[in-house]
């Protein structure tokens, strides 16, 4: 269907002007309501070159280990640059929460 190939996710929202802090939002919230497939989507439309891209790879992380989807959630918590800044400390952490848990 539609609704489970996504296609109607892109067909909805793909030419949205939403602002990334917008979908980081939508991201979380979706997070919050446990709908784990919605919220890395709304995290994967944030840019790499945005300031809340690391924030929204730890809310697709975070989706993707909910759902048992260990792999995906190790190379969202890797991609954030190891710099110091708190996503990047949540991230190592969580990377290795990956690996007690999986």
């Amino acid at each position: 269907s539609l609704f489970s190939s996504g296609l109607l996710f892109l067909a909805v929202y793909g030419g949205s002007s939403a602002s990334a802090q917008d979908l980081l939002d939508r991201a979380r919230a979706a997070l919050k309501q446990r709908d784990y497939r919605e919220a890395e989507q709304w995290a994967a439309r944030i840019r790499r070159d945005d300031e809340t891209w690391a924030e929204a790879q730890l809310v697709a992380g975070e989706a993707a280990m909910r759902a048992r989807r260990f792999e995906a959630a190790s190379e969202y918590f890797a991609a954030v640059p190891r710099d110091g800044s708190p996503e990047s400390v949540l991230a190592a952490f969580s990377l290795g929460e990956i690996g007690r848990d999986a």
